[in-house]
């Protein structure tokens, strides 16, 4: 049966102008064939209606659903990308020595060891090679 058929035999019982065993005859099915195609009609009439937003354009919902995704993906993106910048910084850092595997020694206050981080970072940020420092 076309989906054409099945939709007009759908509004004729929603309009009353036929009965299921009737539509079902006309049609040469069986009853709970008739049911079911009811049913189908039904539910996707529900999820079409759940889907559409008064007053958004008509793009169809897996669209709407891919757009979000897809800014998802770029705000992820942008936090790695900042992450993974910020794990350069450290990692140089350790190599030359400023990030300690160990407490700081008793010698070393903790405002000297950040001083000395922030000229490295001032250093870095005129373009001074990380290596020369």
């Amino acid at each position: 049966m076309s989906p054409s058929k099945k939709y007009d035999i759908y509004v004729q019982l929603m309009r009353g102008q036929t009965m299921v065993g009737a539509a079902a005859a006309q049609a040469g099915v069986d009853r709970s064939t008739i049911m079911r195609l009811r049913q189908v009609a039904r539910q996707g009439a529900v999820e079409a209606l759940a889907a559409s937003r008064p007053g958004v354009s008509g793009k169809p919902a897996r669209n709407v659903v891919l757009d979000q995704a897809r800014a998802e993906i770029d705000r992820l993106t942008h936090a790695v990308t900042e992450q993974a910048a910020g794990l350069v910084v450290l990692e140089e850092k350790g190599w030359l020595g400023l990030m300690p595997t160990e407490p700081v020694p008793a010698g070393v206050d903790t405002a000297t060891k950040q001083g000395l981080l922030d000229l490295v970072d001032y250093a870095a940020g005129w373009g001074w090679p990380v290596s020369n420092l």
